[in-house]
């Protein structure tokens, strides 16, 4: 979408419609891995108990202890976030004639726009066919990998855990000390 300037005075609004993103914070593991790797956090990680950004490691240990006192992770979206949320304001504002922002006039907020879908069109065997078939046009698309690793949990029973994984949870655990028989993990396939 090209950029347009909305009005004299106004910034140009520009949404280019990317708005795919993988939150590393819910990988509390590879967190780990890669603050012992590095010594150090990606920025946008955390942010301290003012909500400032941190790339202080300390803060991410307490959190992953569940000690929430001296920081947290920052809410998920940031400026893909913040244009999603925005698009989204703006279809319903258009749709339902409501003002948004903080617009003068009559009160803001005023529309109110609910997408509802009949749940019997997406389950026909025919549109599951025709979503599987699409989906093998590519060899990865988003989930993709948790769907086939659950699939694989539910065939074989079990799951696999890379070596490196298992180590840096075992060691997490022992540092937070919580008592629970990992080593018992060590007994299975552990892929290396």
């Amino acid at each position: 979408m090209k950029g347009t300037q909305l009005g004299p005075g106004t910034p140009p609004f520009l949404f280019d419609g990317s708005l795919s993103t993988h939150d590393i914070r819910h990988s509390a593991v590879g967190l780990k891995e890669y603050a012992d790797q590095y010594g150090i956090l990606p920025p946008g990680i955390v942010q301290d108990a003012n909500g400032e950004a941190s790339q202080d490691l300390n803060i991410l240990y307490k959190i992953l202890e569940g000690d929430r006192s001296c920081g947290s992770f920052p809410p998920l979206g940031g400026t893909k976030g913040l244009w999603l949320a925005m698009g989204m304001e703006f279809i319903a504002s258009a749709l339902t004639g409501g003002f948004f922002g903080n617009a003068p006039g009559k009160p803001w907020g005023e529309g109110a726009i609910i997408f509802a879908f009949n749940s019997k069109l997406f389950n026909s065997a025919h549109m599951i066919k025709q979503i599987q078939d699409y989906l093998k046009q590519f060899k990865t698309y988003p989930g993709y990998h948790s769907f086939e690793i659950s699939n694989q949990v539910m065939s074989r029973g079990w799951i696999e855990y890379p070596k490196s994984q298992l180590d840096s949870i075992i060691r997490v655990s022992n540092r937070s000390g919580i008592n629970m028989n990992f080593e018992s993990l060590r007994t299975g396939t552990i892929a290396s």
